[in-house]
């Protein structure tokens, strides 16, 4: 139940604390997925603070940018000894304890993204908030995005994407991963209302996925993995694709690409009618 007050209270609409005000220059991010967006759209400089996984840019780390932990338990008093003017989270990333010890002290974004069409409209209050000019690149940003949630064709492919074993676990169709499949062309197997529901694989067999979507995080599977579900679910390696997890569930700008190049770097492929 916390985690529906938090939304509730803070994140709903990307909504931002009224202590905050629209100039930033010191920002903590705790969100991977938000620090690249921010260096895509020209505010790396305005990050003082991030975390051990934002590792989108390659130079998102360097200093002098502190570390300040991970998303699920940064270190309260590093992000306090940076006086930051504003802190990224997110509702899935981050902790409601986190996000009280913090609270009253400091201005927070909080965002709640399970859709392509959250991803625009938090892009679009990101670049409100900075008061940013739409610039060419933002434009493009805006645009591929706008692409993307106009998408409706109901998908001819179906699709198993564990992000987890022992046990093994998938995304449900309430997931930003699950939105990012359907406008590549894929639709999940997994039809239940829990977000990241335990599977079995003997009923995801029972589904006859046509493809297995294998990203390497929250849990890095790896070729091994890939051969034992091609064997068990009797598809080809072509269809276990290993997948860069980022263009699966990163928000932001990362996910911002034309439909063709996402579709490209998911599966690497043109899909075809089954039936052709």
């Amino acid at each position: 139940m916390w985690i529906v007050y938090y939304i509730r209270i803070v994140l709903n609409n990307n909504a931002i604390n009224n202590r905050a005000h629209s100039k930033y220059s010191r920002v903590v991010s705790l969100v991977p997925s938000l620090t690249k967006t921010l260096f895509d759209l020209g505010l790396g400089n305005s990050l003082v603070g991030v975390t051990k996984f934002c590792n989108q840019p390659k130079n998102a780390r360097d200093k002098p940018r502190v570390i300040v932990g991970g998303t699920k338990n940064p270190n309260i008093q590093k992000i306090a000894d940076l006086q930051p003017d504003l802190i990224l989270m997110n509702v899935e990333e981050n902790r409601i304890e986190d996000f009280y010890k913090l609270k009253d002290s400091f201005p927070i974004y909080g965002t709640k993204v399970t859709t392509i069409n959250d991803n625009y409209k938090m892009l679009k209050n990101l670049i409100k908030l900075f008061e940013l000019d739409i610039t060419p690149i933002i434009a493009k940003y805006l645009r591929n995005v706008k692409l993307l949630k106009e998408i409706k064709d109901e998908p001819v492919w179906s699709v198993f994407c564990p992000i987890w074993k022992n046990p093994w676990m998938s995304i449900s169709k309430h997931t930003y991963i699950s939105s990012i499949l359907f406008s590549v062309g894929l639709s999940n197997i997994v039809q239940t209302d829990k977000q990241y529901p335990e599977v079995s694989l003997e009923e995801v067999k029972k589904c006859i996925p046509n493809w297995v979507i294998l990203p390497d995080e929250p849990y890095k599977f790896k070729e091994v993995d890939r051969d034992f579900l091609s064997r068990y679910l009797r598809l080809s390696p072509e269809r276990c694709k290993l997948v860069d997890g980022s263009y699966l569930s990163w928000f932001g700008t990362k996910t911002a690409l034309h439909p063709s190049t996402l579709k490209k770097a998911i599966l690497d492929q043109p899909l075809v009618n089954p039936s052709q």
